[in-house]
């Protein structure tokens, strides 16, 4: 996954060089997405298992807070699982010459599409993170209302952070599992959530979060 900011005046021309290039390319406004026509592997079921382009859809995306980030809600279709759904964050060079999968979060997506847990269109997760907080240094507003529902936060409690309402489909966002790299236990990735929220000045967020730790821990 290739992720292209341009500006307007430059808009078009970038958009035809990189279809020129073999990208097929997603745009919006100053945003170009690419997508280069090659493999994308996604851990499924603890087995490595190859998803071409044609075998999923992206039905939600969100800009992070630096150029060099973003993420993609992706929803899976594989001829041998139900539909999946999970939040990818993948990290490009400043140049857009390289591309590096930086995490996947587990969430239960199936209120996003609208279907049921064990049913044909139903949710299991299928990738396993290793690195989700390399994002940690650009999380934006989004970001950290999706780890706060992950913490298990209450509607309320998370208006009360960023004063506005949430859609019935976030309401249902669960974490389900997080596989770490460099975090022996869920207390050192949960300190480091902690520090990154301290960093963005989410103070009403730090006080769930050490909330949420003491009654879990």
């Amino acid at each position: 996954v290739m992720v292209c900011f341009v500006s307007e005046e430059r808009y078009e021309p970038v958009i035809r060089r990189l279809e020129g290039q073999g990208y097929r390319c997603m745009a919006e406004p100053k945003v170009a997405y690419a997508f280069r026509r090659e493999t994308f592997r996604l851990r499924l079921k603890g087995n490595l298992k190859d998803i071409y382009e044609e075998d999923f859809s992206i039905v939600e995306y969100q800009v992070g807070g630096r150029l060099s980030h973003t993420t993609f809600v992706l929803k899976v279709i594989d001829g041998h699982e139900p539909a999946t759904g999970a939040i990818v964050v993948t990290r490009t060079t400043r140049d857009n010459s390289q591309y590096s999968s930086v995490g996947i979060l587990h969430l239960d997506l199936t209120p996003l599409f609208g279907g049921h847990p064990g049913s044909a269109r139903g949710g299991h997760l299928s990738a396993i993170d290793n690195t989700v907080l390399e994002l940690s240094q650009t999380m934006s507003t989004e970001n950290i209302r999706v780890y706060c529902f992950a913490l298990g936060m209450t509607k309320d409690e998370l208006k009360t952070i960023k004063g506005k309402s949430l859609t019935p489909s976030e309401k249902n966002f669960r974490m389900l599992s997080l596989t770490r790299s460099g975090y022996r236990s869920e207390i050192a990735f949960f300190t480091h959530l902690e520090e990154v929220l301290e960093r963005h000045k989410e103070r009403k967020a730090v006080a769930l979060l050490k909330k949420t730790l003491r009654e879990t821990f």
